[in-house]
């Protein structure tokens, strides 16, 4: 049976940002991707943004349903071989337990990733809930985590400055050579960055390489963008080798990303320069977005010692 890659970015937006599916599909085929899940936030409605999307969807490339839940353990990506997943109305319950939300998507064949395991503050699961849980669903259970999140890691790249050149041989491969390369890259920052700015700066470095570190220890993982305008879209992606079933079906296409051993990249997208070896592809980073996503992370760090007793989940 014939092999294929697909470029997949599994973390998008439309509503909030109030994008022109046009616009949204225009951004989809310039980033170069064979497959892309619509994962809106549940306060936006997730079915609206499906369909929206799904009315101007090019027959080429392959649309993922699906949505970013908001439970007990914070924000969680959930994906679906079908729109079905929207007449689930507990799913898009603020606050839903995560332990609730984890069977009813096991009894719907529901697919779950735990997103920006290191993100924010207030919305991620390890500030949340705590290692511990993650490690419960991620590793002894049965959802993946976003190892690369888009926004987390053009912030930490904003800050090392890295060019990402990697030699992507399989999943433990990537893992490896992303951690030596970052915790390379960490030394730098003391000299690099404004001294106000130090301890941030490595926070945010330190949040990316935990997700990439962790996805070593978890069941399976997912990359995507978390874009909320066009212009992010395709700047986290991950590549699948799977077989030309799941390459034209979304079902067999999520039952592959379930195998790491499909997975030949989840990171920044790239271009290869000679076999076997790639390189970051430059997206053009707006100062303004930069700077934006520090004060969003900035902010919501001062939550943290202010947060109320983790809920029970």
């Amino acid at each position: 049976m014939r092999e294929d890659i697909i470029t997949a970015d599994l973390h998008t937006h439309l509503l909030e940002k109030r994008i022109k599916p046009e616009k949204y599909w225009k951004a989809v085929r310039k980033a170069g991707l064979q497959a892309v899940a619509i994962t809106e936030h549940i306060e936006y409605n997730p079915r609206k943004a499906f369909e929206r999307v799904f009315e101007k969807k090019p027959e080429d490339i392959m649309l993922i349903s699906g949505m970013e839940m908001n439970t007990s353990a914070g924000h969680v990506l959930a994906f679906s071989h079908s729109p079905e997943i929207y007449e689930i109305p507990e799913l898009q319950e603020k606050g839903v337990k995560l332990q609730k939300a984890y069977e009813l998507c096991q009894a719907n064949d529901i697919m779950l990733s735990f997103a920006h395991p290191w993100g924010f503050d207030y919305d991620s699961i390890v500030y949340v809930a705590g290692l511990s849980q993650l490690r419960r669903y991620a590793v002894h259970g049965n959802v993946g985590v976003e190892a690369y999140n888009g926004m987390i890691g053009e912030l930490a790249e904003s800050m090392l400055k890295s060019k990402w050149v990697k030699r992507p041989m399989g999943i433990l491969s990537f893992f490896e050579k992303n951690k030596v390369t970052s915790k390379a890259g960490i030394g730098k920052i003391m000299g690099a960055v404004k001294k106000k700015f130090d301890k941030r700066a490595f926070d945010i470095v330190q949040r990316n390489l935990n997700a990439m570190e962790f996805g070593e220890e978890a069941r399976f993982i997912t990359a995507g963008s978390d874009a909320h305008s066009t212009s992010r879209i395709g700047c986290g992606v991950i590549k699948l080798k799977v077989d030309s079933e799941a390459a034209a079906s979304e079902r067999k296409f999520l039952e592959a990303l379930k195998n790491k051993e499909n997975v030949l990249w989840a990171g920044p997208p790239t271009i290869q320069i000679r076999e076997g070896v790639f390189q970051k592809r430059k997206i053009g980073v707006k100062k303004m977005e930069v700077l934006a996503g520090l004060k969003y992370v900035a902010k919501k760090a001062i939550l943290r010692g202010k947060r109320l007793k983790k809920k029970d989940i």
